[in-house]
């Protein structure tokens, strides 16, 4: 189902994180979250290990089109 994001559990560095990272449908970027956007040139993966050395145990995933088409912006919601 569409805007749906399917959260799992994995370790990373001995720490368990829930995150939807290796989901396809990822929900959409609602204008009021406070998110962090991924930065250029760094992968999800790395950019997700950085967070949980920053003490985040949830993190959730969204995309937002971009006006190219077929790209897009990655942002993650960090709890």
């Amino acid at each position: 189902m569409k805007g749906e994001s399917k959260m799992e559990k994995i370790i990373i560095n001995g720490k368990e994180v829930n995150t939807n990272i290796n989901s396809i449908n990822r929900p959409r970027l609602k204008d009021s979250m406070n998110v962090k956007r991924l930065p250029f040139g760094m992968t999800e993966r790395a950019f997700l290990e950085e967070l949980v050395e920053q003490g985040y145990t949830k993190v959730t995933f969204y995309e937002m089109p971009t006006a190219v088409r077929g790209w897009h912006n990655v942002y993650a919601n960090c709890k």
